[in-house]
């Protein structure tokens, strides 16, 4: 058995922490990065890990210490200003991945293991010819003439007598049936209610003030941007070229390769940057410019400031009107607490919920006919409350003449409701409905019109005519697409793109489009050469290859947990994502 310790999760932990604050800026706590989803992450990573290690180790598979020992010194990252392995750097970085160099040089072991294991999987290779043939697929054009039939045009249709519409009506019951709809009056209970009528002191308004002066200070911040490099003799040029005058963008593109957007960090504060020596470079500019490089583990900084916002700090006045609403709100939950024990109380008491309404100083709304999406029978969401659906579901679970459990709504509310009366869904008589049969039965008339004229164009086109010779004929707009690929151009409907590539050249066919009907007939296809498309076809056929491959490695690992077996004490984990740790929190 291989156990995975708390102190390897609170190491992989760590690790991730100072990973994320060095990419993204921000600085996260084990809660939060419990909450972004990178808890689970970490620890299926190690189980995936000491499965492969497992198996590595019962093949019997060997990794020198000499391969090891290459492995390391032709890493990049270790490499000093000659472009060698340097040793200073090396314990540099270890020291801030949190490694001592016995402990890494095993990991490189056992990662070199692992790799060998891996290799062995998804050799097996696609032909060349499916690649040309996906490059072949996904670069094919095509144009076509395309006509337009509209529903709306097809105004030549007899109206239906009323037998006709009777017809359609009882085949179509669904589209005139009323939806089961229910009277009731609900008490609502919020601290917005309250809040106003609560008074608030000077003394509370001071106390919050202090207690919460950041919220009252805006540091100062300013908008930078970094680029960095691994060699000092490529530094020492950059630094002196920005010294002499150089434009900091251009030098960028020149010697880190980076594009002007990749260089900004954004607008920051000083305590917003996540290495302390960047920070104290950028903001001891009196004014917007070029600091001084900065070097760290990642490298040698290169920083400018291109706009500087001064700090602002509110008085006291100035946050009195943001202060006292909070205040109010917070004095208010405790009230509104309250409240709703006596509400509940009293009708506890025998008390109807208009009497109920009345004592605690509210009012008993009401709102007739809602259906279960909310809306009542104008079609308008009249519910004044937040947590609309969970009010609907009970309203539509509970008898007449009932009252409901008071129910939490949102954060700062209550809700209790009564359904005074239920109107069943039902089928709203011919006689009253009848406009409305006839305007469903011309729509979908129309649309049958429009379709048979499509078809019948189709078949015109067929025999010989074009498109544009027909739509002169009939005098419609006629229109050329394309050239198009699969993937359209975001302008044509995608089932019309569809259809142009289902399509022989010189076929025709016709697609549904909102409101009508487009008659297609494909003119030109135009197949490219994968010959001549050497470097997209490997890139592609790489593309095949590296997806299979990693699908079978999901299989690998997939097999191999099942094969040792897994088993993961949640409380421990738990207890590793607390504030403080494993240690900290066990008892």
């Amino acid at each position: 058995d291989t156990e995975i310790t708390p102190l390897q999760v609170e190491n992989e932990i760590h690790r991730e922490l100072n990973r994320f604050q060095r990419q993204s800026g921000t600085q996260l706590d084990r809660q939060q990065l419990k909450a972004f989803g990178f808890g689970d992450k970490i620890v299926q990573r190690l189980i995936n890990v000491a499965a492969l290690d497992l198996e590595v180790a019962n093949m019997g598979l060997e990794v020198s210490k000499s391969t090891v020992a290459a492995n390391i010194h032709s890493n990049p990252i270790f490499s000093g200003v000659t472009g060698k392995f340097d040793k200073a750097r090396f314990n540099q970085i270890l020291q801030a991945e949190g490694f001592t160099e016995e402990k890494y040089i095993t990991e490189v072991h056992r990662e070199l293991g692992r790799l060998q294991l891996l290799s062995s999987v998804g050799q097996a290779t696609y032909p060349r010819l499916v690649a040309e043939e996906i490059f072949r697929i996904e670069n094919e054009k095509r144009l076509a003439e395309v006509l337009v039939v509209e529903d709306i045009k097809q105004q030549s249709l007899e109206a239906p007598d009323d037998q006709v519409l009777l017809n359609y009506y009882n085949e179509h019951k669904e589209l005139f049936t009323s939806p089961e709809t229910r009277n009731i009056s609900y008490v609502r209970l919020s601290v917005d209610q309250l809040a106003d009528g609560i008074l608030v002191t000077d003394e509370e308004i001071q106390k919050y003030f202090e207690d919460n002066e950041d919220e009252f200070f805006k540091p100062e911040k300013r908008f930078i941007r970094q680029f960095i490099l691994n060699h000092k003799k490529a530094a020492n040029e950059v630094e002196n070229r920005l010294a002499n005058g150089s434009n900091f963008v251009e030098v960028a593109k020149e010697f880190a390769d980076q594009e002007p957007e990749d260089l900004n960090l954004g607008m920051l504060s000083k305590n917003d940057l996540p290495i302390s020596e960047v920070g104290e470079a950028a903001f001891s500019l009196s004014n917007p410019g070029i600091a001084k490089v900065v070097q760290s583990s990642l490298g040698f900084h290169f920083v400018e400031v291109t706009e500087i916002k001064l700090a602002e700090q509110k008085t006291i006045e100035q946050a009195r009107k943001t202060i006292v609403p909070i205040i109010q709100h917070e004095k208010g939950i405790d009230s509104l607490f309250e409240l709703s024990n006596k509400l509940e109380d009293i009708l506890g008491s025998g008390a109807t919920l208009e009497e109920a309404a009345v004592e605690v100083g509210t009012t008993l709304q009401t709102i007739s006919g809602v259906d279960r999406t909310g809306n009542n029978l104008d079609g308008n969401k009249k519910v004044s409350v937040s947590s609309i659906r969970e009010f609907i579901e009970i309203a539509f679970s509970t008898d007449v003449g009932i009252e409901s459990s008071l129910t939490e709504d949102g954060e700062d509310g209550y809700f209790i409701l009564r359904v005074d009366s239920i109107s069943k869904a039902s089928l709203t008589p011919f006689s009253i409905i009848r406009k409305e049969v006839v305007d469903a039965y011309m729509i979908e008339a129309r649309q049958k019109a429009s379709e048979a004229m499509a078809k019948d164009l189709v078949e015109r086109v067929m025999n010989g005519n074009s498109i544009k010779s027909v739509a002169s004929i009939e005098g419609k707009e006629f229109e050329l697409v394309g050239p198009l690929t699969r993937s359209g151009n975001g302008e044509i409907e995608e089932n019309v793109v569809r259809k142009i590539f289902e399509l022989k050249v010189k076929g025709a066919g016709i697609a549904r489009i909102n409101g009508g009907y487009k008659v297609i007939q494909v003119t030109k296809m135009d197949i490219p050469d994968s010959k001549s498309n050497e470097e997209t076809v490997t890139s592609i056929l790489s593309k095949i290859q590296s997806s299979h491959q990693d699908d079978l490695v999901v299989q690998l690992i997939e097999g191999l947990r099942s094969k040792y077996g897994v088993l993961v004490n949640n409380n421990v984990i738990d207890l590793l994502f607390r504030p403080g740790g494993y240690r900290a929190n066990r008892s």
